[in-house]
C-alpha cells in the first residue's frame, strides 16, 4: 500500500543526480511572477497560481536571502540565488517545484524540491516514514551508506523532519539530505532539502531549518 510513495520521494535523488551532472542549471519557463513581500507569511494560505515573491526579511544565520514560491496548496522559502529548474524531462507531474544551486562548488548542486502524491488516507506518517527510510536503507545505487540522523514524528499533524546522510553515486559526494513529510487528507506533501555536506556545516544546516520551518500547507478542511 506504502509503496507507491516512496519513488516519488526518491524524485529528490534524481534531481540530485542531475544536479551534479550539469553545473549549470536549466532554467525552467518563464511563468511565475515576482513580487515584493514586506514580511515572511506564518499561516498557511492557498494559492490559485503560482507565484514566487521577494522575501527580504527572512534571512537564514549566514544572512542569506530568500524568496518565496507559492504553489497549489503550498508556499516554500529558498535561496535567491538559486533557479528553478526544469523538470518536465521527468515526465513526473508529482514533482511540483525544484530549485537549485547554479553555480556550486563541488560536483553537486545544492537544490530543493517538492513533490505531491496522492496516498492512502488511513495511512499514519510513521507508515510512511518506516517505509521510505527502509527505502533508503536499501537503495545503495543511489544512496551508499544512507544514515538517518534524527527523525522528528509529530501523529497528531501527520508530519515528520527527517535528517539523513549518504554518499552521491554520480558524484562521490557526501550529501545532507533534510525532508518535511506532510501527510494531509490523502496527499502526501514532501520538501526535500540536499547539500552537499560541507555546505550543511557551512551554514546549510540553518538555511534548511529556515526553509523547514517556512513551508506552508493550506488549510483546506
Amino acid at each position: 500500500m506504502y509503496k507507491k510513495i516512496v519513488p516519488v520521494i526518491l524524485l529528490s535523488v534524481a534531481l540530485t543526480a542531475c544536479g551534479s551532472a550539469n553545473k549549470e542549471a536549466t532554467p525552467a519557463a518563464e511563468s511565475k511572477t515576482v513580487a515584493t513581500n514586506e514580511s515572511a507569511t506564518t499561516a498557511p494560505t492557498t494559492a490559485t497560481e503560482e507565484t514566487v515573491t521577494e522575501n527580504t526579511d527572512v534571512k537564514t544565520a549566514d544572512a542569506v536571502e530568500m524568496k518565496t514560491y507559492e504553489g497549489e496548496n503550498f508556499s516554500i522559502d529558498y535561496p535567491a540565488s538559486w533557479v528553478e529548474y526544469d523538470t518536465t524531462a521527468f515526465n513526473q507531474p508529482s514533482i511540483k517545484v525544484a530549485f537549485n544551486d547554479p553555480a556550486p562548488k563541488v560536483q553537486f548542486a545544492d537544490n530543493v524540491n517538492v513533490t505531491v502524491n496522492a496516498v492512502d488516507p488511513n495511512a499514519t506518517i510513521k507508515q510512511v516514514v518506516d517505509t521510505t527510510l527502509a527505502y533508503y536503507e536499501q537503495d545503495t545505487t543511489n544512496m551508499a551508506n544512507f544514515k538517518l540522523l534524527s527523525n522528528d514524528q509529530d501523529a497528531s499533524q501527520n508530519q515528520a523532519v527527517i535528517v539523513g546522510q549518504y554518499t552521491q553515486a554520480q558524484a562521490k559526494v557526501d550529501i545532507a539530505l533534510v525532508q518535511a513529510i506532510v501527510a494531509d487528507q490523502g496527499t502526501l506533501y514532501t520538501l526535500s532539502i540536499s547539500m552537499s555536506k560541507d555546505t550543511y556545516k557551512n551554514g546549510g544546516k540553518e538555511q534548511a531549518e529556515q526553509m523547514i520551518k517556512a513551508f506552508k500547507i493550506a488549510d483546506n478542511s
